[in-house]
């Protein structure tokens, strides 16, 4: 995704959304299919992505939503849903991405502070598959590994 900057007789240039400049050969623009988001207008929709558990507070998350969008100055006021995919839009390619920035960083922050626990948390269980038998003895010196210890010639060349 970026923003076309120039076009000149042998190559386009397009600005990225990190401020890298792509250089294309003109062939590779006349032959390759491309999508102009900007025919009718710049305005787009930004999907946001949050990751929770299986418990997330929807109504809280959609009213979050939509006092963060109408409180950024990127939003143009067209969208505003959530289906834990957020949708906002604004004006043009550059404050899409800025404002679907902003959402989520913003989102996932109300979420820690108000609904922790519907965040996703990395769960473990740790199992000792062979607890100790309090009847067992232990080695007696010169056994190794429970074993005993070897007498024969093989033993002091061990």
């Amino acid at each position: 995704m970026g923003l076309v900057e120039e076009i000149a007789a042998t190559d386009v240039v397009v600005r990225l959304w990190d401020w890298r400049r792509m250089v294309l050969p003109l062939t590779y623009v006349i032959q390759k299919p491309f999508q102009n988001w900007t025919r009718d207008g710049a305005s787009l929709i930004g999907s946001v992505f949050v990751s929770v558990g299986h418990m997330p507070p929807i109504g809280p998350m959609r009213a979050e939503l939509g006092r963060i969008a109408e409180a950024s100055r990127l939003w143009d006021g067209k969208e505003g849903v959530i289906e834990i995919r957020m949708l906002v839009s604004a004006r043009n390619a550059p404050q899409t991405w800025d404002l679907r920035c902003e959402v989520r960083e913003k989102m996932i922050a109300f979420l820690q502070k108000e609904h922790p626990s519907a965040l996703p948390r990395r769960r473990a269980e740790w199992v000792n598959p062979d607890p100790p038998d309090p009847h067992r003895q232990r080695p007696e010196a010169g056994h190794e590994a429970g074993r005993p210890a070897r007498s024969d010639a093989r033993a002091a060349a061990a």
